[in-house]
C-alpha cells in the first residue's frame, strides 16, 4: 500500500511537473502579428498660401488713336497692334473644401509682370509726323472659384472670375504739337474676365505644386488718356482691348492637417508591401502644347539703289504651339540618357509698318513662323517615378515673310527654312505605369545667316533682302507613353 502510494505521488509529481512547463510555455513570448496598414487619403480642405512664377504673353489692339481738342481733331494712327511678351511672378492665397472627389474652393491673386511694347507709327496724312506708343502691364490681379477633381495627392482643375490689370501709357509725338511734346505717362487699372486650368499635386504633408494657364480678356470699353503739352482738354485718347496669356508654375502651402485617416481592416499576418523601383529605359511618343514668343531683329535694310530702305527695328511676337515628340532613353543608375526628335506648330505672326530715312516710302513687314523642330539629346537624373533633365541640339524653323509697299507693288510672300540651335531644361513624371507627363523650356537662336528675299514687280529679281536673327522662347507641357516594361520590382 505503501509502495503503491509512494508510486501514485511520483506518478503526480511527474505529471504536475510536465503541467507547469506546458503552462510556463504557454506565459512565454507569443508570435507577433501587426495589424494591416492603415491607409490615408489626402485631403485638400483647407487654407493656403502659395507664389508662382512664369511667361505672359498679350495680344493688344489699338483702335484709330485721336489727337486734338473739342473743336479741331486728327487722325493720327489709322490702328495697329502690339505683341509684349515678359516674365510674370507673384503670390496666391485661396481656401479648398473637399467632398468626396470634388474640390472647390476660392482664390486671389497678384501677378507683376515685365511685359512692355513700343511702336511708332506715322500719321496716315503725313509721313514725316510720327508717334511712338510706348505701353506696359504692371501687374494683374484675378478673384476666381476653382472646381477641381482629386484623386488621392493630385487636383486637376479650371477657374474662373474678375480681373484687374494695371498699365503705363507713354506718348512721344515730336512735331505734332507745338512746342514738342515732352514724354507723358498715364497710369490707369482695367477690369476684364478671366479662365483657366491646371493641375496640381501634393508632394509632401502639407506642400503642393501646380502647373497652370490662364486667359485674361480686357474689352476696349475702357480709354486711355494721355494728355499732350501743346493740346486741350482731351489730349490723346486711344482705345484698345486685350489678350493676356499666362503659362506659370506655382508652390502652395497649406495649413491644417495634411491627411484623413481610415482603418482599412486588420488581420493577424502583416506582410510588407512589394516596392518598386521605375525604369525610365525605352521608347516613347507623345503630344505637347504650351506658349511660345520671339524676339526678330531685322537689320538695316537697304533698297535696289543702295539707299536705306528702312532703319533697323524689332517685332516681339507670342502666340500658341503645339505638336509631338519622339525619342528613346536608356538609364543607368539614377542617370538616364536619350535623344528626342519634336516638332511644333505655331501662330506667330507680327506686322510692323516702318517709313524709310527720307520719308517717302511706307512699308509693312508681315512675318509669321509656320513651324519649328528640333533634334536634341537629353541628360536626366531620376529619383523613381521623377526626372529632371537638361536638353540640347539643332533645330529648325519655317518662316514666312511678306512685303506691302504701295509704291513699290502688290504684297508678295517669301518662305524661309532656316537652321539653328537649342538648349532647354524640365522635368518629367512617371503618373501611370507607360505614361507620363512633363513640363519643358526651350531656348531657340537663329543668327541672320540667311536672308529672305521678297520679290516685288517694281523691284529687281532680287527683291528686298532682309536679313534677321531671331530668339524664340517656348514653354510646354506634354505627356508621353512609353513602350515596353516600366518597372523593376525587388520585394523587402
Amino acid at each position: 500500500m505503501y509502495h503503491l502510494s509512494r508510486t501514485t505521488l511520483a506518478a503526480a509529481a511527474i505529471s504536475l511537473g510536465s503541467l507547469s512547463a506546458a503552462f510556463a510555455a504557454d506565459l512565454g513570448p507569443r508570435p507577433a502579428y501587426k495589424a494591416m496598414p492603415i491607409a490615408t487619403v489626402y485631403d485638400w480642405t483647407g487654407m493656403y498660401i502659395g507664389a508662382h512664377a512664369g511667361w505672359a504673353g498679350a495680344d493688344r489692339t489699338f483702335e484709330r488713336t485721336f489727337v486734338g481738342n473739342a473743336v479741331v481733331s486728327l487722325v493720327i494712327n489709322p490702328g495697329f497692334s502690339q505683341h509684349p511678351n515678359g516674365f510674370a511672378g507673384g503670390g496666391q492665397i485661396g481656401f479648398n473644401r473637399q467632398t468626396g472627389n470634388w474640390v472647390w474652393g476660392l482664390e486671389a491673386e497678384l501677378t507683376g509682370t515685365t511685359l512692355r511694347s513700343s511702336t511708332t507709327v506715322a500719321v496716315p496724312t503725313n509721313p514725316l509726323l510720327t508717334q511712338t506708343y510706348d505701353v506696359s502691364i504692371d501687374w494683374t490681379a484675378s478673384l476666381t472659384g476653382r472646381l477641381g477633381y482629386a484623386w488621392d495627392r493630385w487636383l486637376a482643375y479650371g477657374k474662373g472670375g474678375a480681373a484687374m490689370m494695371h498699365e503705363t501709357y507713354a506718348l512721344t509725338a515730336p512735331g505734332l504739337v507745338i512746342p514738342d511734346s515732352p514724354y507723358h505717362r498715364a497710369k490707369v487699372a482695367r477690369l476684364g474676365w478671366t479662365v483657366g486650368a491646371g493641375i496640381e499635386n501634393a508632394f509632401h504633408d502639407n506642400w503642393s505644386w501646380k502647373a497652370e494657364y490662364n486667359y485674361m480678356r480686357f474689352d476696349g470699353n475702357d480709354s486711355i488718356t494721355n494728355a499732350l503739352s501743346g493740346a486741350t482738354i482731351t489730349g490723346v485718347k486711344s482705345y484698345t482691348d486685350v489678350n493676356l496669356h499666362l503659362v506659370k508654375a506655382g508652390i502652395n502651402y497649406r495649413f491644417g492637417a495634411p491627411v484623413a485617416a481610415a482603418v482599412t481592416g486588420s488581420a493577424a499576418v502583416y506582410k510588407a508591401p512589394i516596392m518598386t523601383a521605375y525604369n525610365w529605359t525605352g521608347l516613347y511618343v507623345g503630344g505637347h502644347a504650351g506658349w511660345v514668343s520671339t524676339e526678330r531683329n531685322f537689320a538695316t535694310i537697304m533698297g535696289v539703289v543702295g539707299n536705306v530702305f528702312t532703319p533697323p527695328f524689332q517685332q516681339k511676337p507670342s502666340g500658341f504651339l503645339g505638336g509631338g515628340q519622339v525619342g528613346f532613353n536608356r538609364q543607368a543608375g539614377n542617370w538616364v540618357l536619350g535623344l528626342e526628335a519634336d516638332a511644333s506648330g505655331t501662330n506667330i505672326g507680327a506686322s510692323t509698318t516702318v517709313v524709310d530715312p527720307s520719308g517717302t516710302i511706307i512699308q509693312t513687314y508681315d512675318v509669321s513662323i509656320d513651324w519649328t523642330a528640333t533634334l536634341a539629346g537629353r541628360i536626366g537624373y531620376a529619383w523613381n517615378r521623377w526626372m529632371l533633365y537638361g536638353r540640347g541640339g539643332g533645330a529648325l524653323m519655317r518662316e514666312t515673310t511678306a512685303l506691302t509697299a504701295p509704291l513699290l507693288g502688290t504684297r508678295t510672300d517669301a518662305h524661309a527654312t532656316r537652321a539653328g540651335w537649342t538648349v532647354g531644361v524640365g522635368i518629367e513624371n512617371a503618373f501611370l505605369d507607360n505614361w507620363s507627363w512633363k513640363a519643358e523650356y526651350n531656348y531657340m537662336r537663329f543668327d541672320n545667316t540667311k536672308t529672305v528675299g521678297n520679290p516685288s514687280p517694281l523691284t529687281t529679281s532680287a527683291g528686298i533682302m532682309t536679313e534677321t536673327n531671331v530668339d524664340i522662347h517656348a514653354l510646354k507641357l506634354g505627356v508621353n507613353y512609353k513602350f515596353g516594361g516600366y518597372g523593376l520590382v525587388a520585394e523587402y
